[in-house]
């Protein structure tokens, strides 16, 4: 065999101008097809990407667990194990010694593929869902793309895809009168009692916030640094969760309001920060912290809610 050729690989011609195809662009193809928030058009479509992926690697899959809606028989998520995913059973149902030693195949693998869908949406990576917030899952994917430049798209556009998908996710009307109820009898009963309430152009709820009194009372003794975390989510309308949170003198969180917003858009948040102040007299901040969620930050510089900090 001459020297610097390898049996059983093929040679293409050298040419400047015809590019090889190699393994490794077949797997970087297949990569940025199951990247994390990647669509797909359906389960079966899903499956056979990752069985493409996985035959370019080196393994094999399988089929694992999926859930339905509830009350339905309508699929929600699937999940697609490496073969080798679980562990042997050591559990044998007879004494009698084995003709030929059977292969051990369960080595715990965790390799995995799991996609995920809202109730008639569209079929995505599960890491979204789980509450990792936009800015979060854009940062993996342009860190796993050697850099943003290399992800395809900007950050604002994943954030005005999201807010598509989320459209959705208005309370409906029995709820929302339901929960506008609860705040005007809460409101009865506590004389400082805030909640504000916003509609869209449908008059559906988009987004609400509410504080009690001891909530007010913290806030002007400890709201020096604030706290806003967007990461978690309900799960029925699939919204977003938004405590604001700060520290007392026992190093201690304490809660100053609660909101619920249907999507995380410049507008929304400014909405927020602006039903905030107002619960709390007016009284600002001197730093706060956020989960880098750009919206966000656009909203905080608009509104020039940063005086000393932002982290």
């Amino acid at each position: 065999m001459e020297s610097g050729k390898q049996c059983g690989v093929p040679e293409f011609p050298t040419a400047e101008n015809v590019e090889v195809p190699t393994e490794i662009s077949v797997v970087d193809i297949l990569e940025n097809k199951l990247a994390v928030g990647s669509i797909v058009n359906s389960v079966e479509e899903a499956y056979l990407l990752y069985c493409q992926y996985a035959h370019a690697k080196g393994f094999s899959v399988r089929k694992g667990d999926q859930r339905c809606f509830p009350k339905t028989n309508e699929l929600q998520s699937k999940e697609f194990n490496c073969s080798c995913e679980g562990k042997k059973d050591e559990k044998c149902s007879s004494k009698r010694i084995p003709v030929y030693q059977k292969l051990i195949t369960r080595t715990k693998c965790k390799a995995r593929l799991k996609i995920t869908r809202e109730k008639e949406g569209v079929w995505q990576n599960a890491m979204v869902n789980a509450g990792i917030s936009v800015s979060n899952a854009v940062s993996f994917m342009e860190n796993e793309a050697c850099g943003p430049q290399n992800v395809g798209f900007i950050r604002k556009d994943a954030y005005d895809h999201m807010s598509r998908l989320k459209k959705h996710t208005k309370v409906e009307n029995g709820d929302a009168t339901a929960l506008i109820q609860y705040f005007i009898q809460k409101a009865n009963k506590e004389n400082y009692f805030y909640w504000n309430v916003q509609l869209d152009d449908d008059d559906r709820v988009m987004n609400f916030f509410f504080r009690d009194y001891k909530c007010a009372v913290d806030y002007e003794y400890f709201g020096d640094v604030l706290s806003i975390d967007t990461t978690y989510r309900s799960n029925k309308y699939n919204l977003i969760c938004a405590p604001f949170i700060g520290i007392n003198h026992h190093m201690q969180n304490v809660l100053f309001g609660l909101a619920f917003m249907s999507d995380e858009t410049e507008a929304s948040f400014e909405w927020l920060f602006t039903t905030f102040l107002d619960a709390m007299y007016g009284k600002q901040h001197e730093s706060i912290f956020s989960d880098q969620c750009q919206a966000m930050m656009n909203a905080i510089e608009t509104m020039n809610l940063m005086p000393r900090g932002h982290i």
